[in-house]
């Protein structure tokens, strides 16, 4: 299924939150299929853990609906960047805005972040140099 996923990364699909496993991973289930789900280009620092995984829930409230845009794999999880349908918000953006977590740069330990840069898209005052 992931693998499938990968082949168009570009592309994106909904599928229902089904818990918040931390900061940066949701179980996500997708018709009969349920997989772990990690957001590529952050990191939350061990002091934010609890305030970040409060926001995601308050975002992120059990089936909800988002949108997966795959941007690899890693330990079994499926690298995604995730944007809530209800509002549109792209989760990594919500946590770097709130402060609660960090971007990671180009060379860091999460490979399938390929262009840190990406976040910044969407937000000019986003700078992923910290």
């Amino acid at each position: 299924m992931i693998s499938s996923l990968l082949l168009s990364p570009s592309a994106s699909w909904a599928a229902e939150v089904l818990s918040v496993r931390g900061p940066t991973r949701l179980q996500v289930g997708d018709r009969n299929r349920v997989y772990g789900v990690r957001l590529p280009c952050v990191r939350v620092s061990p002091p934010q853990e609890a305030a970040a995984i409060n926001l995601v829930r308050q975002k992120l409230p059990r089936h909800s609906r988002v949108n997966l845009r795959p941007v690899g794999t890693s330990d079994g999880e499926l690298l995604a960047r995730v944007t809530v349908l209800s509002g549109g918000e792209d989760l990594g953006h919500v946590l770097v805005a709130a402060g609660l977590a960090e971007p990671l740069e180009l060379g860091d330990s999460q490979g399938a972040c390929l262009n840190a840069r990406a976040l910044s898209s969407a937000d000019p005052s986003f700078s992923p140099e910290g």
